[in-house]
């Protein structure tokens, strides 16, 4: 394992992720019954202009001094960035293709992220992104207009990214690093957490695996008995990912998974205000006084963008979640979450990408990237509002911390005073 001091994110004291950039000793595993479908070069010279627009794309002024992006005036969705020093002569530049599915700030934050890596390694990297709309057809022409212009890496950026390379380029020629995606090896495009993938894919996840977030629930609630789990419905991969093994894993400790969908993002609203209530109720049924009940939030935008309204419903019960921006200021947040946040996801891809441009390993060596141990974010205002005491090694573990005046204590580890959160 490999310790890793992160330096971007300000302000930051010393913030240490236990990453997996230890190549595989054993043979890499490939996915059972995995086929290899190449791409078939098209000689492609442009490509079609039916994306969607990266105008909205924005560099940060740190990363900005240092790197120049472009907007294609004739294809909107076609971006160049390159870095605003000269590069000498004998240096060969190296390429990169960004595949970009759609509009997000997580996967604009996730290029920044890439581009300080690039600078922190000095590496003089082109880049070119493809905004390709979520459309395969789109996808492919920028990959074969990758290989006809040898391109180096392509960074997969979200999981429909991520989708769309395992079934269409798994044992292409051009290697490639996966970012601000669900967990591969619960969607099946990855052997297991031991193993790369022994293809030309290099994966990282924005998972916790499942067995070290239930630990971190029952070190809350050791006589936990029910579990309401927010979700949406149309996000197939948090379904996937999230839903579908938390139930599971849940029904082995004995412990009560109610359900709590939304349909979609438009629904979401009514959907809360309906199912929420009707959770509560099931759930008294095995815990009538709700003191071993907790309420669980995927990472489905269309559910913990409502944080105000289920603090509102929930009353009383924790409420917790997967992803660490549902932690925030003041009183519109949740308890606390147990999961990884998108920036130290993109600094692990980033690495990754750094280590296969430089040869230091092939991608298919790489094991799932995953940050460990997890980004812990606590809201101590909330704790206190619901009359729930939090373990002190959550406290001493805890990436983000939000005191008692709901104020930003901590951020990325930095030192806090514990004055401030010492009980009145």
């Amino acid at each position: 394992m490999l310790f890793v001091q992160m330096r971007f994110f300000l302000p930051i004291a010393l913030m240490l992720l236990l990453i997996n950039l230890n190549t595989a000793t054993q043979a890499a595993k490939m996915v059972p019954n995995s086929k290899i479908v190449p791409i078939k070069s098209t000689n492609a010279t442009s490509l079609p202009k039916h994306g969607g627009s990266l105008a909205w794309l924005k560099l940060e002024k740190e990363v900005e001094m240092l790197w120049e992006a472009t907007l294609d005036k004739n294809n909107p969705a076609k971006m160049k960035i390159k870095h605003r020093s000269a590069v000498a002569n004998n240096v060969l530049e190296k390429q990169i293709l960004v595949l970009v599915p759609k509009k997000s700030k997580s996967y604009q934050l996730a290029i920044n992220t890439l581009l300080k890596i690039l600078e922190e390694h000095g590496l003089r990297v082109r880049l070119t992104l493809i905004h390709f709309n979520k459309d395969p057809e789109q996808a492919k022409a920028a990959v074969a207009l990758a290989e006809d212009q040898n391109i180096n890496l392509i960074f997969a950026i979200g999981s429909i990214s991520v989708d769309f390379i395992h079934e269409h380029y798994r044992g292409g020629q051009i290697p490639v690093v996966t970012s601000t995606n669900k967990d591969p090896v619960v969607l099946g495009q990855l052997a297991d957490y031991e193993h790369g993938s022994g293809t030309n894919i290099a994966f990282t996840s924005l998972n916790v695996p499942i067995n070290i977030q239930i630990q971190y629930l029952f070190d809350l609630k050791p006589e936990l008995r029910t579990v309401g789990l927010m979700y949406s419905r149309d996000n197939k991969q948090t379904v996937a990912t999230e839903v579908i093994p938390v139930k599971r894993a849940m029904a082995k400790y004995g412990v009560i998974a109610i359900d709590i969908p939304v349909d979609s993002a438009d629904t979401a609203n009514q959907d809360l205000l309906k199912r929420i209530p009707e959770a509560i109720k099931a759930m008294q049924e095995d815990d009538p006084n709700l003191r071993e009940s907790i309420f669980w939030i995927t990472g489905s935008t269309a559910v913990f963008s409502h944080i105000k309204q289920i603090n509102q419903l929930a009353g009383n019960i924790p409420v917790l979640g997967s992803i660490s921006n549902i932690v925030a200021e003041g009183d519109d947040s949740a308890l606390m979450a147990i999961g990884i946040d998108r920036r130290n996801n993109a600094l692990l891809a980033g690495l990754y990408a750094v280590k296969i441009l430089t040869g230091v390993v092939q991608p298919g060596e790489l094991k799932l990237g995953v940050v460990t141990p997890p980004d812990l974010a606590i809201n101590f205002r909330v704790a206190r509002k619901i009359g729930l005491k939090i373990p002190l090694h959550f406290f001493e573990s805890a990436a983000f911390i939000y005191n008692y005046e709901g104020k930003a204590a901590r951020t990325f580890g930095q030192k806090v005073r514990f004055s401030e959160l010492k009980s009145e």
